[in-house]
C-alpha cells in the first residue's frame, strides 16, 4: 500500500480527506458492533464517500460489506 493508513493500490484513486475522525468513529463502531449502520445528513454532506472509504476498509479486515439505499416518499 501507499501509507500505513492508506489502502488505496495507486496514486490515482481518490483519497478521502479531512474526514478522519468521523472515519474513525464510525470504524469503532463497526469493530464493536455488528449490524446495520445508518448514516443520516443533508444532501452533499459527503455520506458516500464516507461510506464507500468505510467499506473498502471494512472489506479489506474480511468483513462483508452490503449497500442499500432509500428514497423519500
Amino acid at each position: 500500500p501507499i501509507g500505513t493508513q492508506d489502502i488505496r493500490s495507486n496514486l490515482a484513486q481518490p483519497g478521502l480527506v479531512g474526514r478522519a475522525a468521523e472515519l474513525q468513529k464510525l470504524w469503532d463502531h463497526v469493530e464493536r458492533h455488528s449490524g446495520v449502520l445508518l448514516v443520516e445528513a443533508l444532501s452533499g454532506f459527503g455520506k458516500t464517500r464516507l461510506l464507500k472509504e468505510l467499506g473498502e476498509r471494512v472489506a479489506a479486515s474480511g468483513y462483508s460489506v452490503v449497500w442499500g439505499q432509500g428514497q423519500a416518499p
